[in-house]
């Protein structure tokens, strides 16, 4: 069943006052909690194992060190799903609102035609990438990125700065979505992403698995690779650059494909 109801932030919703924060605790969900920042702060600064993530994923402080000053998450259980809402406190000048600037603008639909309709789960948000190159948190990530052994050959930074339209990750797993899939690795995902400069990473990605020993296999106008032993899928389409990791070979129809696709599937708005 397809997700149709996820967090919606819209941006001065999110943005609140004090009082006005404390009162959507009020209301009448299935699900209420209040976090604030400084005391959650000072316990994952305790934590040993925290900071070693850190170090890995330093996107992580963007909400955990940053000028956010305390957020609500509300959960409520629907027929088709469940909604969900958030509301955070942090000046307008924050390092938060610079990442609501970069991202909540509503995504259109181009990413759907590489998606496979095997992918039940979809998540989707429009992306400025230049605007959000401008966050630190962004910018170690991408750096971090770029260090690693044989990742020169993929340029993060151009990668980040081109995308200019809807991110979205879409994923689905034989056995259902369970703990045991996702430790063992075992469900198939894509990734998509509408860019300015679609050619020029797909030509990076080849040089990239090129690298690694895999190489380049075009069918159908993808390019196919082998991840984990399952087919890898490469290619673009109208702007969007997408990876698709199936267990079986990619013959079936795209949601595009389908009647009323678009109307069915959710967006982050």
């Amino acid at each position: 069943m397809l997700l149709k109801a996820f967090l919606t932030p819209i941006k001065k919703a999110l943005l609140i006052k004090a009082d006005d924060l404390l009162e959507t605790i009020r209301k009448e969900n299935d699900v209420n909690a209040y976090f604030s920042m400084k005391e959650m702060n000072k316990m994952l600064l305790a934590s040993e194992a925290f900071a070693n993530v850190v170090k890995k994923f330093p996107i992580i402080t963007l909400f955990t060190d940053s000028d956010i000053k305390a957020f609500t998450f509300h959960f409520n259980f629907e027929e088709e799903g469940a909604k969900i809402e958030s509301f955070v406190k942090a000046d307008d000048n924050s390092d938060y609102q610079k990442l609501l600037d970069a991202t909540m603008q509503k995504p259109d639909n181009s990413f759907l035609s590489v998606i496979p309709i095997s992918m039940k789960y979809i998540f989707a948000m429009s992306v400025n990438g230049e605007n959000l190159m401008k966050l630190e948190q962004i910018r170690k990530s991408v750096n971090l990125l770029s260090n690693l052994p044989s990742m020169d050959k993929l340029d993060f930074r151009s990668i980040v700065n081109s995308i200019d339209g809807p991110v979205a990750v879409a994923f689905s797993a034989g056995d259902g979505m369970n703990i045991s899939s996702i430790v063992n690795d075992n469900w198939n995902i894509a990734i998509a992403a509408k860019t300015k400069n679609s050619a020029q990473i797909i030509n990076q990605i080849v040089d990239f698995a090129s690298e690694m020993g895999q190489e380049d296999y075009v069918k159908g106008g993808r390019h196919v690779y082998s991840y984990e032993g399952m087919p890898m899928y490469v290619g673009s389409k109208d702007s969007i650059v997408y990876a698709i990791r199936l267990d079986h070979e990619m013959e079936e129809d795209f949601y595009t494909d389908m009647q009323d696709a678009a109307i069915a599937l959710p967006q982050v708005q």
